[in-house]
């Protein structure tokens, strides 16, 4: 928790608003997706969700996303029309359920590594998602199930990844990058090594642009932005 003080401290002091981002890609994503509201019927349906799975008592390992984060969450889906989504490690409660709101059409993947001990939520709230499938095991499996043929929109690398294994998966995943393609990182200050694992991330030579939330960490792959890191507030 010290740990977690610390580095909100240091986040707070480099970073910035709208106003310290020159980059005209960032900027839009910023003043278009980050800090606007979505609506009205959309939070109005991801409050029913929440309140299902809080009643239903699922996935109790992990906490709840917070709501400013599922609100942002649900604006990216819509702003950048993901389509192909794929989540690596048990996320967040409703983090795939903010992908059937926001993106009804979107094709969900959920691949849980054989090492994790979490589980996903309960049956019946799953299949509120459009889920395409679901798999489970190591890393030649997700290979050849996952990555094969696929470019995906959106990665979400959730909490429940192992430490160890983030950026092997990362590096793996790499092969279903297009030119537009997100990878989003969670708990990327929760411990010094997963913030070092977020540095290497950060340095490999096919990102060009990353942006840091505090709560997660943003990733981009666009050949024609130059190489720059942001840290933003939301």
């Amino acid at each position: 928790m010290f740990y977690r003080i610390r580095a909100y401290w240091h986040f707070l002091k480099k970073s910035t608003n709208e106003h310290g981002v020159h980059s005209p890609f960032v900027f839009s994503l910023v003043t278009e997706c980050f800090y606007t509201k979505a609506s009205l019927h959309t939070m109005q349906r991801y409050a029913l969700l929440k309140k299902a799975v809080i009643e239903n008592n699922t996935c109790k390992t992990l906490p709840l996303l917070k709501d400013k984060e599922a609100f942002l969450l649900l604006r990216l889906f819509a702003y950048r029309n993901i389509e192909n989504y794929l989540e690596i490690g048990v996320c967040s409660p409703l983090t795939t359920h903010c992908a059937q709101i926001a993106a009804p059409k979107a094709l969900i993947s959920l691949w849980k590594t054989e090492e994790s001990i979490v589980t996903w939520g309960s049956k019946n709230l799953a299949q509120e998602a459009a889920i395409l499938k679901k798999g489970v095991g190591g890393f030649e499996e997700f290979g050849k199930q996952f990555l094969h043929g696929n470019k995906y929109d959106l990665v979400f690398f959730g909490n429940a990844l192992p430490t160890e294994n983030i950026f092997e998966y990362f590096q793996k995943t790499l092969v279903a990058v297009a030119n537009e393609t997100i990878f989003i990182f969670e708990g990327i200050h929760t411990s010094a090594k997963k913030e070092k694992i977020w540095n290497r991330i950060q340095e490999h030579s096919r990102v060009t642009v990353t942006i840091d939330v505090f709560s997660w960490g943003f990733v981009f792959f666009r050949k024609e932005q130059a190489k720059e890191h942001f840290t933003i507030r939301i």
